[in-house]
Parts: C-alpha cells; sequence; structure tokens
C-alpha cells in the first residue's frame, strides 16, 4: 500500500508517493498546543529548566561571561521574542551586556 507525503516547497506544496514496500516507517513531530504566552514560557524555562540548576545559578557558578548560540534568520526560532527574555534573565544574573557575545549560526 502506497503512501503520499505533502511537503511545502516555496510558496507550494509537492506531494511524493512512496510505495508501501519502499517505506520502512514514518517519523513525524506529535502536534503540540501552542504556548499562550511565550515570554511567559521562556522565562520559567530560564528559570526552572527540567535537569538543570537554574540560568542565575549557573551564571554563579561559572561566571558572567556568556555566549550565545542563535540561528540565522533562514530558522522558525521566535528569536524576537525569546532573546529579549533571555538577556534581561542574564542581567538579573549580573552578567552585562557587554559580556554577552552572540554568535549567528548560519545554516
Amino acid at each position: 500500500m502506497e503512501k503520499s507525503f505533502n511537503f511545502p516547497y516555496g510558496r507550494a506544496q509537492r506531494t511524493v508517493t512512496v510505495p508501501g514496500e519502499n517505506l520502512g516507517w514514518v517519523a513525524a513531530p506529535r502536534a503540540a498546543p501552542a504556548v499562550p504566552d511565550l515570554e511567559a514560557a521562556v522565562l520559567a524555562a530560564l528559570r526552572a529548566p527540567v535537569g538543570s540548576p537554574g540560568l542565575v545559578e549557573l551564571v554563579s557558578r561559572h561566571g558572567t561571561k556568556t555566549v550565545i548560540l542563535v540561528d540565522d534568520g533562514t530558522r522558525a526560532t521566535p528569536q524576537k521574542a525569546v532573546l529579549p527574555v533571555l538577556l534581561d534573565e542574564l542581567n538579573r544574573a549580573g552578567v552585562a551586556d557587554e559580556q554577552v557575545t552572540l554568535l549567528i549560526g548560519l545554516g
């Protein structure tokens, strides 16, 4: 039994059909509900991350010189919403703006 997949292609979509005998499995992200307040969610994650101390504690342990790796504009990361919250929290932890370096990871 064949399976068809739709992929974004520019401003349109393309459909690819794969014969069943050539298809081992399909891995796809699960649907997740939208985050109602992205800034609050980012702040909560910075203050109480899963499996790690919060940002303020990490700064107190490791120092204030900070490098932030940011993906480039071709990615869907909402940097415009995330970076100000992150920088404010770093400032709250005692990191001056002059101690922060942003590296843009070109994809």
